[in-house]
């Protein structure tokens, strides 16, 4: 079994990869459709992540995000 108490906060991930993209949160919650302050509290981790929102997230283009690889834990993507 994987060990999954070093493994990165989902949420974490996804502002890493947005942040390397170089688009600003801003724009990717007016594209992805989640409202401004929510998705602001979702990426500071005060606020659940739900699948549903990895998926608007995901839809935005500019990311270039692919839902499986996000989603699957870090010990299996190297």
């Amino acid at each position: 079994m994987a060990d999954t108490n070093n493994v990165e906060p989902l949420f974490k991930r996804i502002r890493t990869h947005i942040s390397a993209k170089g688009v600003p949160l801003r724009d990717v919650a007016v594209k992805s459709g989640i409202p401004v302050g929510r998705f602001y509290r979702v990426m500071d981790g005060s606020t659940a992540l739900h699948a549903d929102e990895v998926e608007m997230i995901c839809s935005v283009e500019d990311l270039e995000l692919n839902p499986t690889e996000l989603l699957r834990p870090a010990i299996l993507r190297n």
